[in-house]
């Protein structure tokens, strides 16, 4: 994951109405074979086709003998075949996506609460997506509530502009969290106000494999559109529904019991390193973990074939050969032990010297977990690497998903993002 490069393809930004309004120039057989390329995202090609009429007009005469648009929609799971079924499909979505760019430039600054400089604003993106990643990672106690294997739970992440609000079924419309409003009941509670001035307008939710419904009833290809116009992904009776592209669908991403922001404490790795030092085999690691090598807080998610995200597995797999050796060279004071530990936090984020020295963090990290045993400071350390991971793979997504409706010029680089998420993580 540290390792991504800094580029993004095509399909994943969006062009600039500059280059858009020289591709409505050219003729329509062209613009087929440009679209028909695949390098475009589904919003491009519909405000390409928006800003000329004698191009809409083209494509709409000829939308039959045209294979295009039938591929498009199938790419993105919308239903028809020409293009005005295109049009019908695409048209409401990019509302939507405009309403969520328009209310966006409307929030205060994140830190400050002053309305945002332009030339800020990704700065603003990032910790607005720093600052979220913290919340779901901290939303509930994840230590025990998910498993350390993979492949189990995701969190979906997505954008709302009913993201911290509630629905009044007998004002049949959307309210904000008030304070004093008889609703907060729990430690993550805030207003609505607080809620968009830290996050903006992302919100997500939990896909368990082994509990589906905790992922709840919405539909993650629909969108609910109440009367006021505002979207949602909630569903109720009265709504209309409209279909979302995929290219704009939620993005999930694999989580485990790592992620919690406080995941280091809980001796999540411990047992599992213990059980294969004990057995002297280091590929132990990188199998199926059985039940006793569970804490008694991941006890109850246990998966008969379950196994330890590859990233960890691996870095354990390293503990172990390195504690074999033997004293004095697992001692955690050795420079060979500080140097392993050094080495799995570079792993993790290869920049994380921008913020502090990584031995430094690695032999702090071991010493604290230590309790005079290396086995407790080495499953810490390969823990918090993975906790690390896995937040960054959040960032990613969320990244994704802001190119894709709010465009390069809000979105900020992944450099600055993975930054914020660090930042956050070592408390710089």
């Amino acid at each position: 994951m540290g390792n991504r490069q800094e580029t993004h393809s095509a399909k994943a930004n969006n062009v600039p109405e500059s280059a858009l309004s020289q591709l409505e120039t050219l003729p329509g057989t062209v613009l087929v074979h440009i679209f028909g390329q695949g390098l475009l995202i589904a919003s491009d090609v519909e405000n390409c086709i928006n800003l000329s009429h004698s191009t809409a007009e083209w494509f709409k005469k000829n939308s039959e003998s045209i294979p295009v648009w039938r591929r498009f929609l199938q790419e993105e799971e919308l239903e028809g075949e020409t293009y005005e079924d295109w049009v019908i499909q695409m048209r409401p979505w990019n509302t939507l996506c405009t309403e969520l760019v328009s209310a966006y430039r409307l929030l205060p600054s994140p830190a400050t609460g002053l309305m945002i400089a332009h030339e800020n604003a990704q700065e603003n993106m990032a910790q607005r997506i720093a600052n979220f990643i913290i919340r779901v990672a901290g939303h509930h106690s994840w230590y025990k509530h998910l498993p350390i294997t993979t492949g189990v739970t995701s969190f979906e992440l997505y954008l709302d502009l009913n993201s911290r609000m509630r629905w009044d079924r007998k004002k049949n419309k959307w309210i904000e969290y008030t304070k004093n409003d008889g609703t907060q009941f729990h430690y993550t509670w805030m207003t609505t106000e607080k809620y968009r001035r830290l996050f903006g307008y992302f919100d997500w939710r939990l896909q368990d494999q082994q509990y589906p419904h905790t992922a709840g009833d919405c539909d993650v290809s629909r969108v609910g559109v109440p009367h006021d116009g505002v979207s949602s992904t909630a569903q109720y009776d009265k709504q209309k529904v409209i279909q979302i592209p995929k290219s704009f669908r939620c993005r999930k991403v694999q989580v485990t019991s790592a992620v919690h922001t406080n995941s280091p404490s809980y001796d999540l790795y411990y047992d599992v390193l213990k059980t294969a030092v004990e057995q002297r085999d280091p590929d132990f690691v990188k199998g199926p973990v059985p039940g006793e090598c569970l804490t008694v807080f991941s006890r109850r998610r246990f998966q008969p074939d379950g196994k330890l995200p590859l990233p960890a597995a691996l870095d354990l797999e390293k503990i172990v050969k390195h504690i074999l050796k033997g004293s004095p060279i697992s001692d955690l004071d050795s420079p060979e032990s500080m140097e392993l530990g050094c080495e799995i936090i570079v792993s993790a984020y290869p920049n994380v010297a921008e913020f502090r020295d990584p031995r430094e963090i690695a032999h702090e990290t071991m010493k604290n977990a230590g309790r005079s045993c290396p086995t407790h400071a080495f499953a810490t350390i390969a823990l918090v690497a993975q906790q690390w991971r896995e937040m960054i793979a959040i960032g990613y997504s969320l990244e994704d998903l802001c190119l894709q409706v709010y465009g390069s010029k809000l979105t900020p680089p992944s450099s600055i993002v993975q930054r914020k998420i660090i930042s956050n993580c070592l408390g710089a």
